[in-house]
């Protein structure tokens, strides 16, 4: 299948959340059965990267003010000044993590 998924819907298909070295497969085998084709090293790949998105998302929901999120959408909202706050320092520089 050549359509992009999001978050949300890749979990849904992978069916499942745990992910040891024994779950790669797992999930690789239910990824074919849906007519994906994805080896061991992608499905695995694909789950550190959402891991990494998951702590993103986690992190602005529930230890940073200010930040809500769109059922709609599937995105964290916020107002533009609490994105500033976020991205700049006071000097209204980039931080440099932020750099895009």
């Amino acid at each position: 299948m050549g359509q992009r998924l999001g978050i949300c819907a890749r979990s849904r298909i992978l069916g499942f959340w745990g992910m040891g070295s024994g779950h790669n497969r797992a999930k690789e085998s239910k990824l074919r059965q849906k007519g994906y084709k994805l080896d061991h090293k992608q499905v695995k790949s694909w789950w550190t990267r959402f891991k990494g998105l998951h702590k993103i998302v986690d992190f602005l929901l529930h230890e940073c003010s200010g930040f809500g999120w769109d059922d709609t959408t599937k995105c964290v909202t916020a107002m533009e000044s609490v994105w500033h706050n976020l991205l700049y320092n006071e000097d209204g520089n980039k931080w440099k993590y932020h750099n895009d």
